[in-house]
């Protein structure tokens, strides 16, 4: 190339009459075409091409001399090497541009070239203007606005490497876009190690989640609770638009929440005592709790093994576990069954009054199953019960009186019974009041009995008589009015 030294290596001497090996006589030689003379250029052993050898064709004529002075031997010439120079390509600027190459080949790292030589490479956006430039500034393009261009050397290059430079410029006709609205990022917990975050689709976008590499990929998996994640959007550049101005976002994500406990069995009436037991799935958890209804913490009862209630209770429970955050609080009633228990009077309806706020009245339930809510007014409502035709009882205010009638009372089982009323509190907490009752076993009636008369004769006289007995119907009556109140509030799970 042009610059760059050539050197000769001589081969195997040889004399008979010359002698041993002297100082042999190089002639350097130029021309135009790769066969034919040509015009001597040097007479060193060495020889460094220039500008005026680029493109042409150079070789060196070694003749050989022995010690004995003037006696050389025939010329021997080397292989003709052409001059060319070494041509780069890079594309830069604010606007984009990929793989560049020269005569088609890949730029990569350089290609020697000895003459003109098309270069070129791809725009990212077809309207982006482009402008050319040499270093040296030497040779000339055919258009120097083009993406692809004949580059031609000076005739005679000052250096053997030449630096071609494509610089883009976003086009001015080229509208620009505007960013996206502003978004949230959503996440989803994967187990209880980390989370997906994802960036919302957007028409048009790309996206990327370190501001600098875009694409389409739009969720990022591995993100560690208490980790900020920022994603960002734009719109992507398309024939006549630029790339759009960013809209970035970020979240930082909570702590995975433990697993509520479990509580088990899950509440109900008892009789002399209840064993309860507490779980949770998440591993490592400690569950604490209380029987008094008060909402646990880690400092309540540390749970370490099947408990027993003897009375009733409100037990919740509430998991703990570092670096998590605490589980919901999970709550359930155990109500110990009164054992004197008077029934409620079958001929009459049973009414019953509790204490609450007849507007914050939720659901009313019979044994755990709720009872419909029907004709509600602010004052009242009319009870259903599955199965059951027409009103089962009724709801009134002052503060909350139950009234369920004779008619439907007398449908159930003999047996006891728990009516729970749940009040919608204030912080989105649940209160009930309790309380027991007892449906009495019910008489069957007594078949009636009926005696008939026989006519006698005798004696010359007749008599007729007539008897009848008649089975009197036994209602045993128990007027009842027992009732176990309780009232608890929990966190609605």
């Amino acid at each position: 190339m042009v610059g760059g030294a050539v050197t000769v290596t001589p081969g195997t001497y040889t004399a008979n009459e010359a002698g041993a090996e002297g100082e042999h006589r190089y002639t350097w030689y130029r021309s135009d075409r790769e066969t034919g003379l040509g015009t001597p250029i040097a007479r060193t052993k060495d020889y460094t091409p220039t500008g005026e050898d680029f493109g042409k064709y150079i070789w060196v004529e070694t003749t050989p001399r022995g010690e004995i002075t003037n006696f050389g031997g025939r010329p021997v010439a080397s292989p003709r090497l052409q001059v060319g120079v070494k041509l780069t390509v890079a594309v830069t600027g604010s606007a984009g541009g990929t793989s560049p190459t020269i005569d088609g080949t890949a730029a990569g790292g350089g290609v020697v070239i000895y003459g003109p030589v098309t270069v070129s490479f791809t725009k990212t956006a077809a309207g982006d203007t482009v402008k050319w430039t040499a270093s040296p500034n030497e040779g000339s393009f055919d258009d120097d606005t083009a993406a692809t261009a004949v580059y031609t050397p000076a005739a005679q290059p000052s250096a053997g490497t030449i630096a071609l430079t494509a610089t883009l410029t976003v086009n001015a006709k080229d509208q620009d876009q505007p960013a996206p609205a502003p978004f949230e990022l959503a996440y989803t917990a994967n187990g209880e190690t980390d989370y997906t975050v994802t960036i919302p689709e957007i028409a048009g976008a790309e996206y990327s989640f370190d501001g600098t590499t875009f694409g389409a990929e739009r969720s990022k998996t591995g993100c560690k609770p208490g980790e900020t994640v920022t994603g960002y959007a734009r719109l992507a550049a398309k024939p006549g638009y630029n790339a759009g101005a960013v809209t970035g976002a970020n979240v930082t994500l909570p702590l995975l929440d433990v697993h509520t406990p479990t509580i088990s069995p899950s509440g109900g009436t008892f009789t002399g005592a209840q064993s309860v037991t507490l779980s949770c799935t998440t591993a490592g958890a400690d569950i604490y709790y209380t029987l008094d209804g008060n909402t646990p913490n880690a400092g309540s009862t540390r749970y370490t093994g099947t408990f027993t209630l003897t009375k009733t209770a409100t037990v919740k429970a509430i998991a703990v576990k570092a670096g998590m955050a605490d589980s919901i609080v999970a709550s359930a009633s155990f109500t110990r069954a009164t054992d004197d228990l008077t029934p409620v009077d079958l001929t009459k309806d049973a009414t019953f009054t509790l204490n609450g706020d007849f507007a914050l009245i939720g659901r009313v339930l019979l044994d755990g199953k709720e009872m419909g809510q029907v004709n509600k007014t602010p004052t009242s409502a009319d009870l259903t019960w599955a199965g059951y035709p027409g009103n089962a009882g009724k709801l009134e205010k002052g503060s909350v009186i139950v009234t369920l009638y004779k008619e439907f009372l007398k449908t159930l089982p003999e047996g006891r019974y728990t009516l729970t009323v749940e009040f919608n509190d204030a912080g989105g907490s649940v209160s009930t009041g309790d309380l027991q009752f007892a449906v009495p076993k019910q008489q069957e009636p007594k078949p009636t009995a009926t005696g008939g008369g026989s006519a006698k004769t005798g004696g010359g006289s007749a008599k007729t008589g007539d008897e009848s007995n008649m089975a009197l119907w036994i209602v045993l009556v128990c007027v009842a009015g027992f009732a176990v109140y309780r009232k608890r509030k929990y966190r609605n799970q």
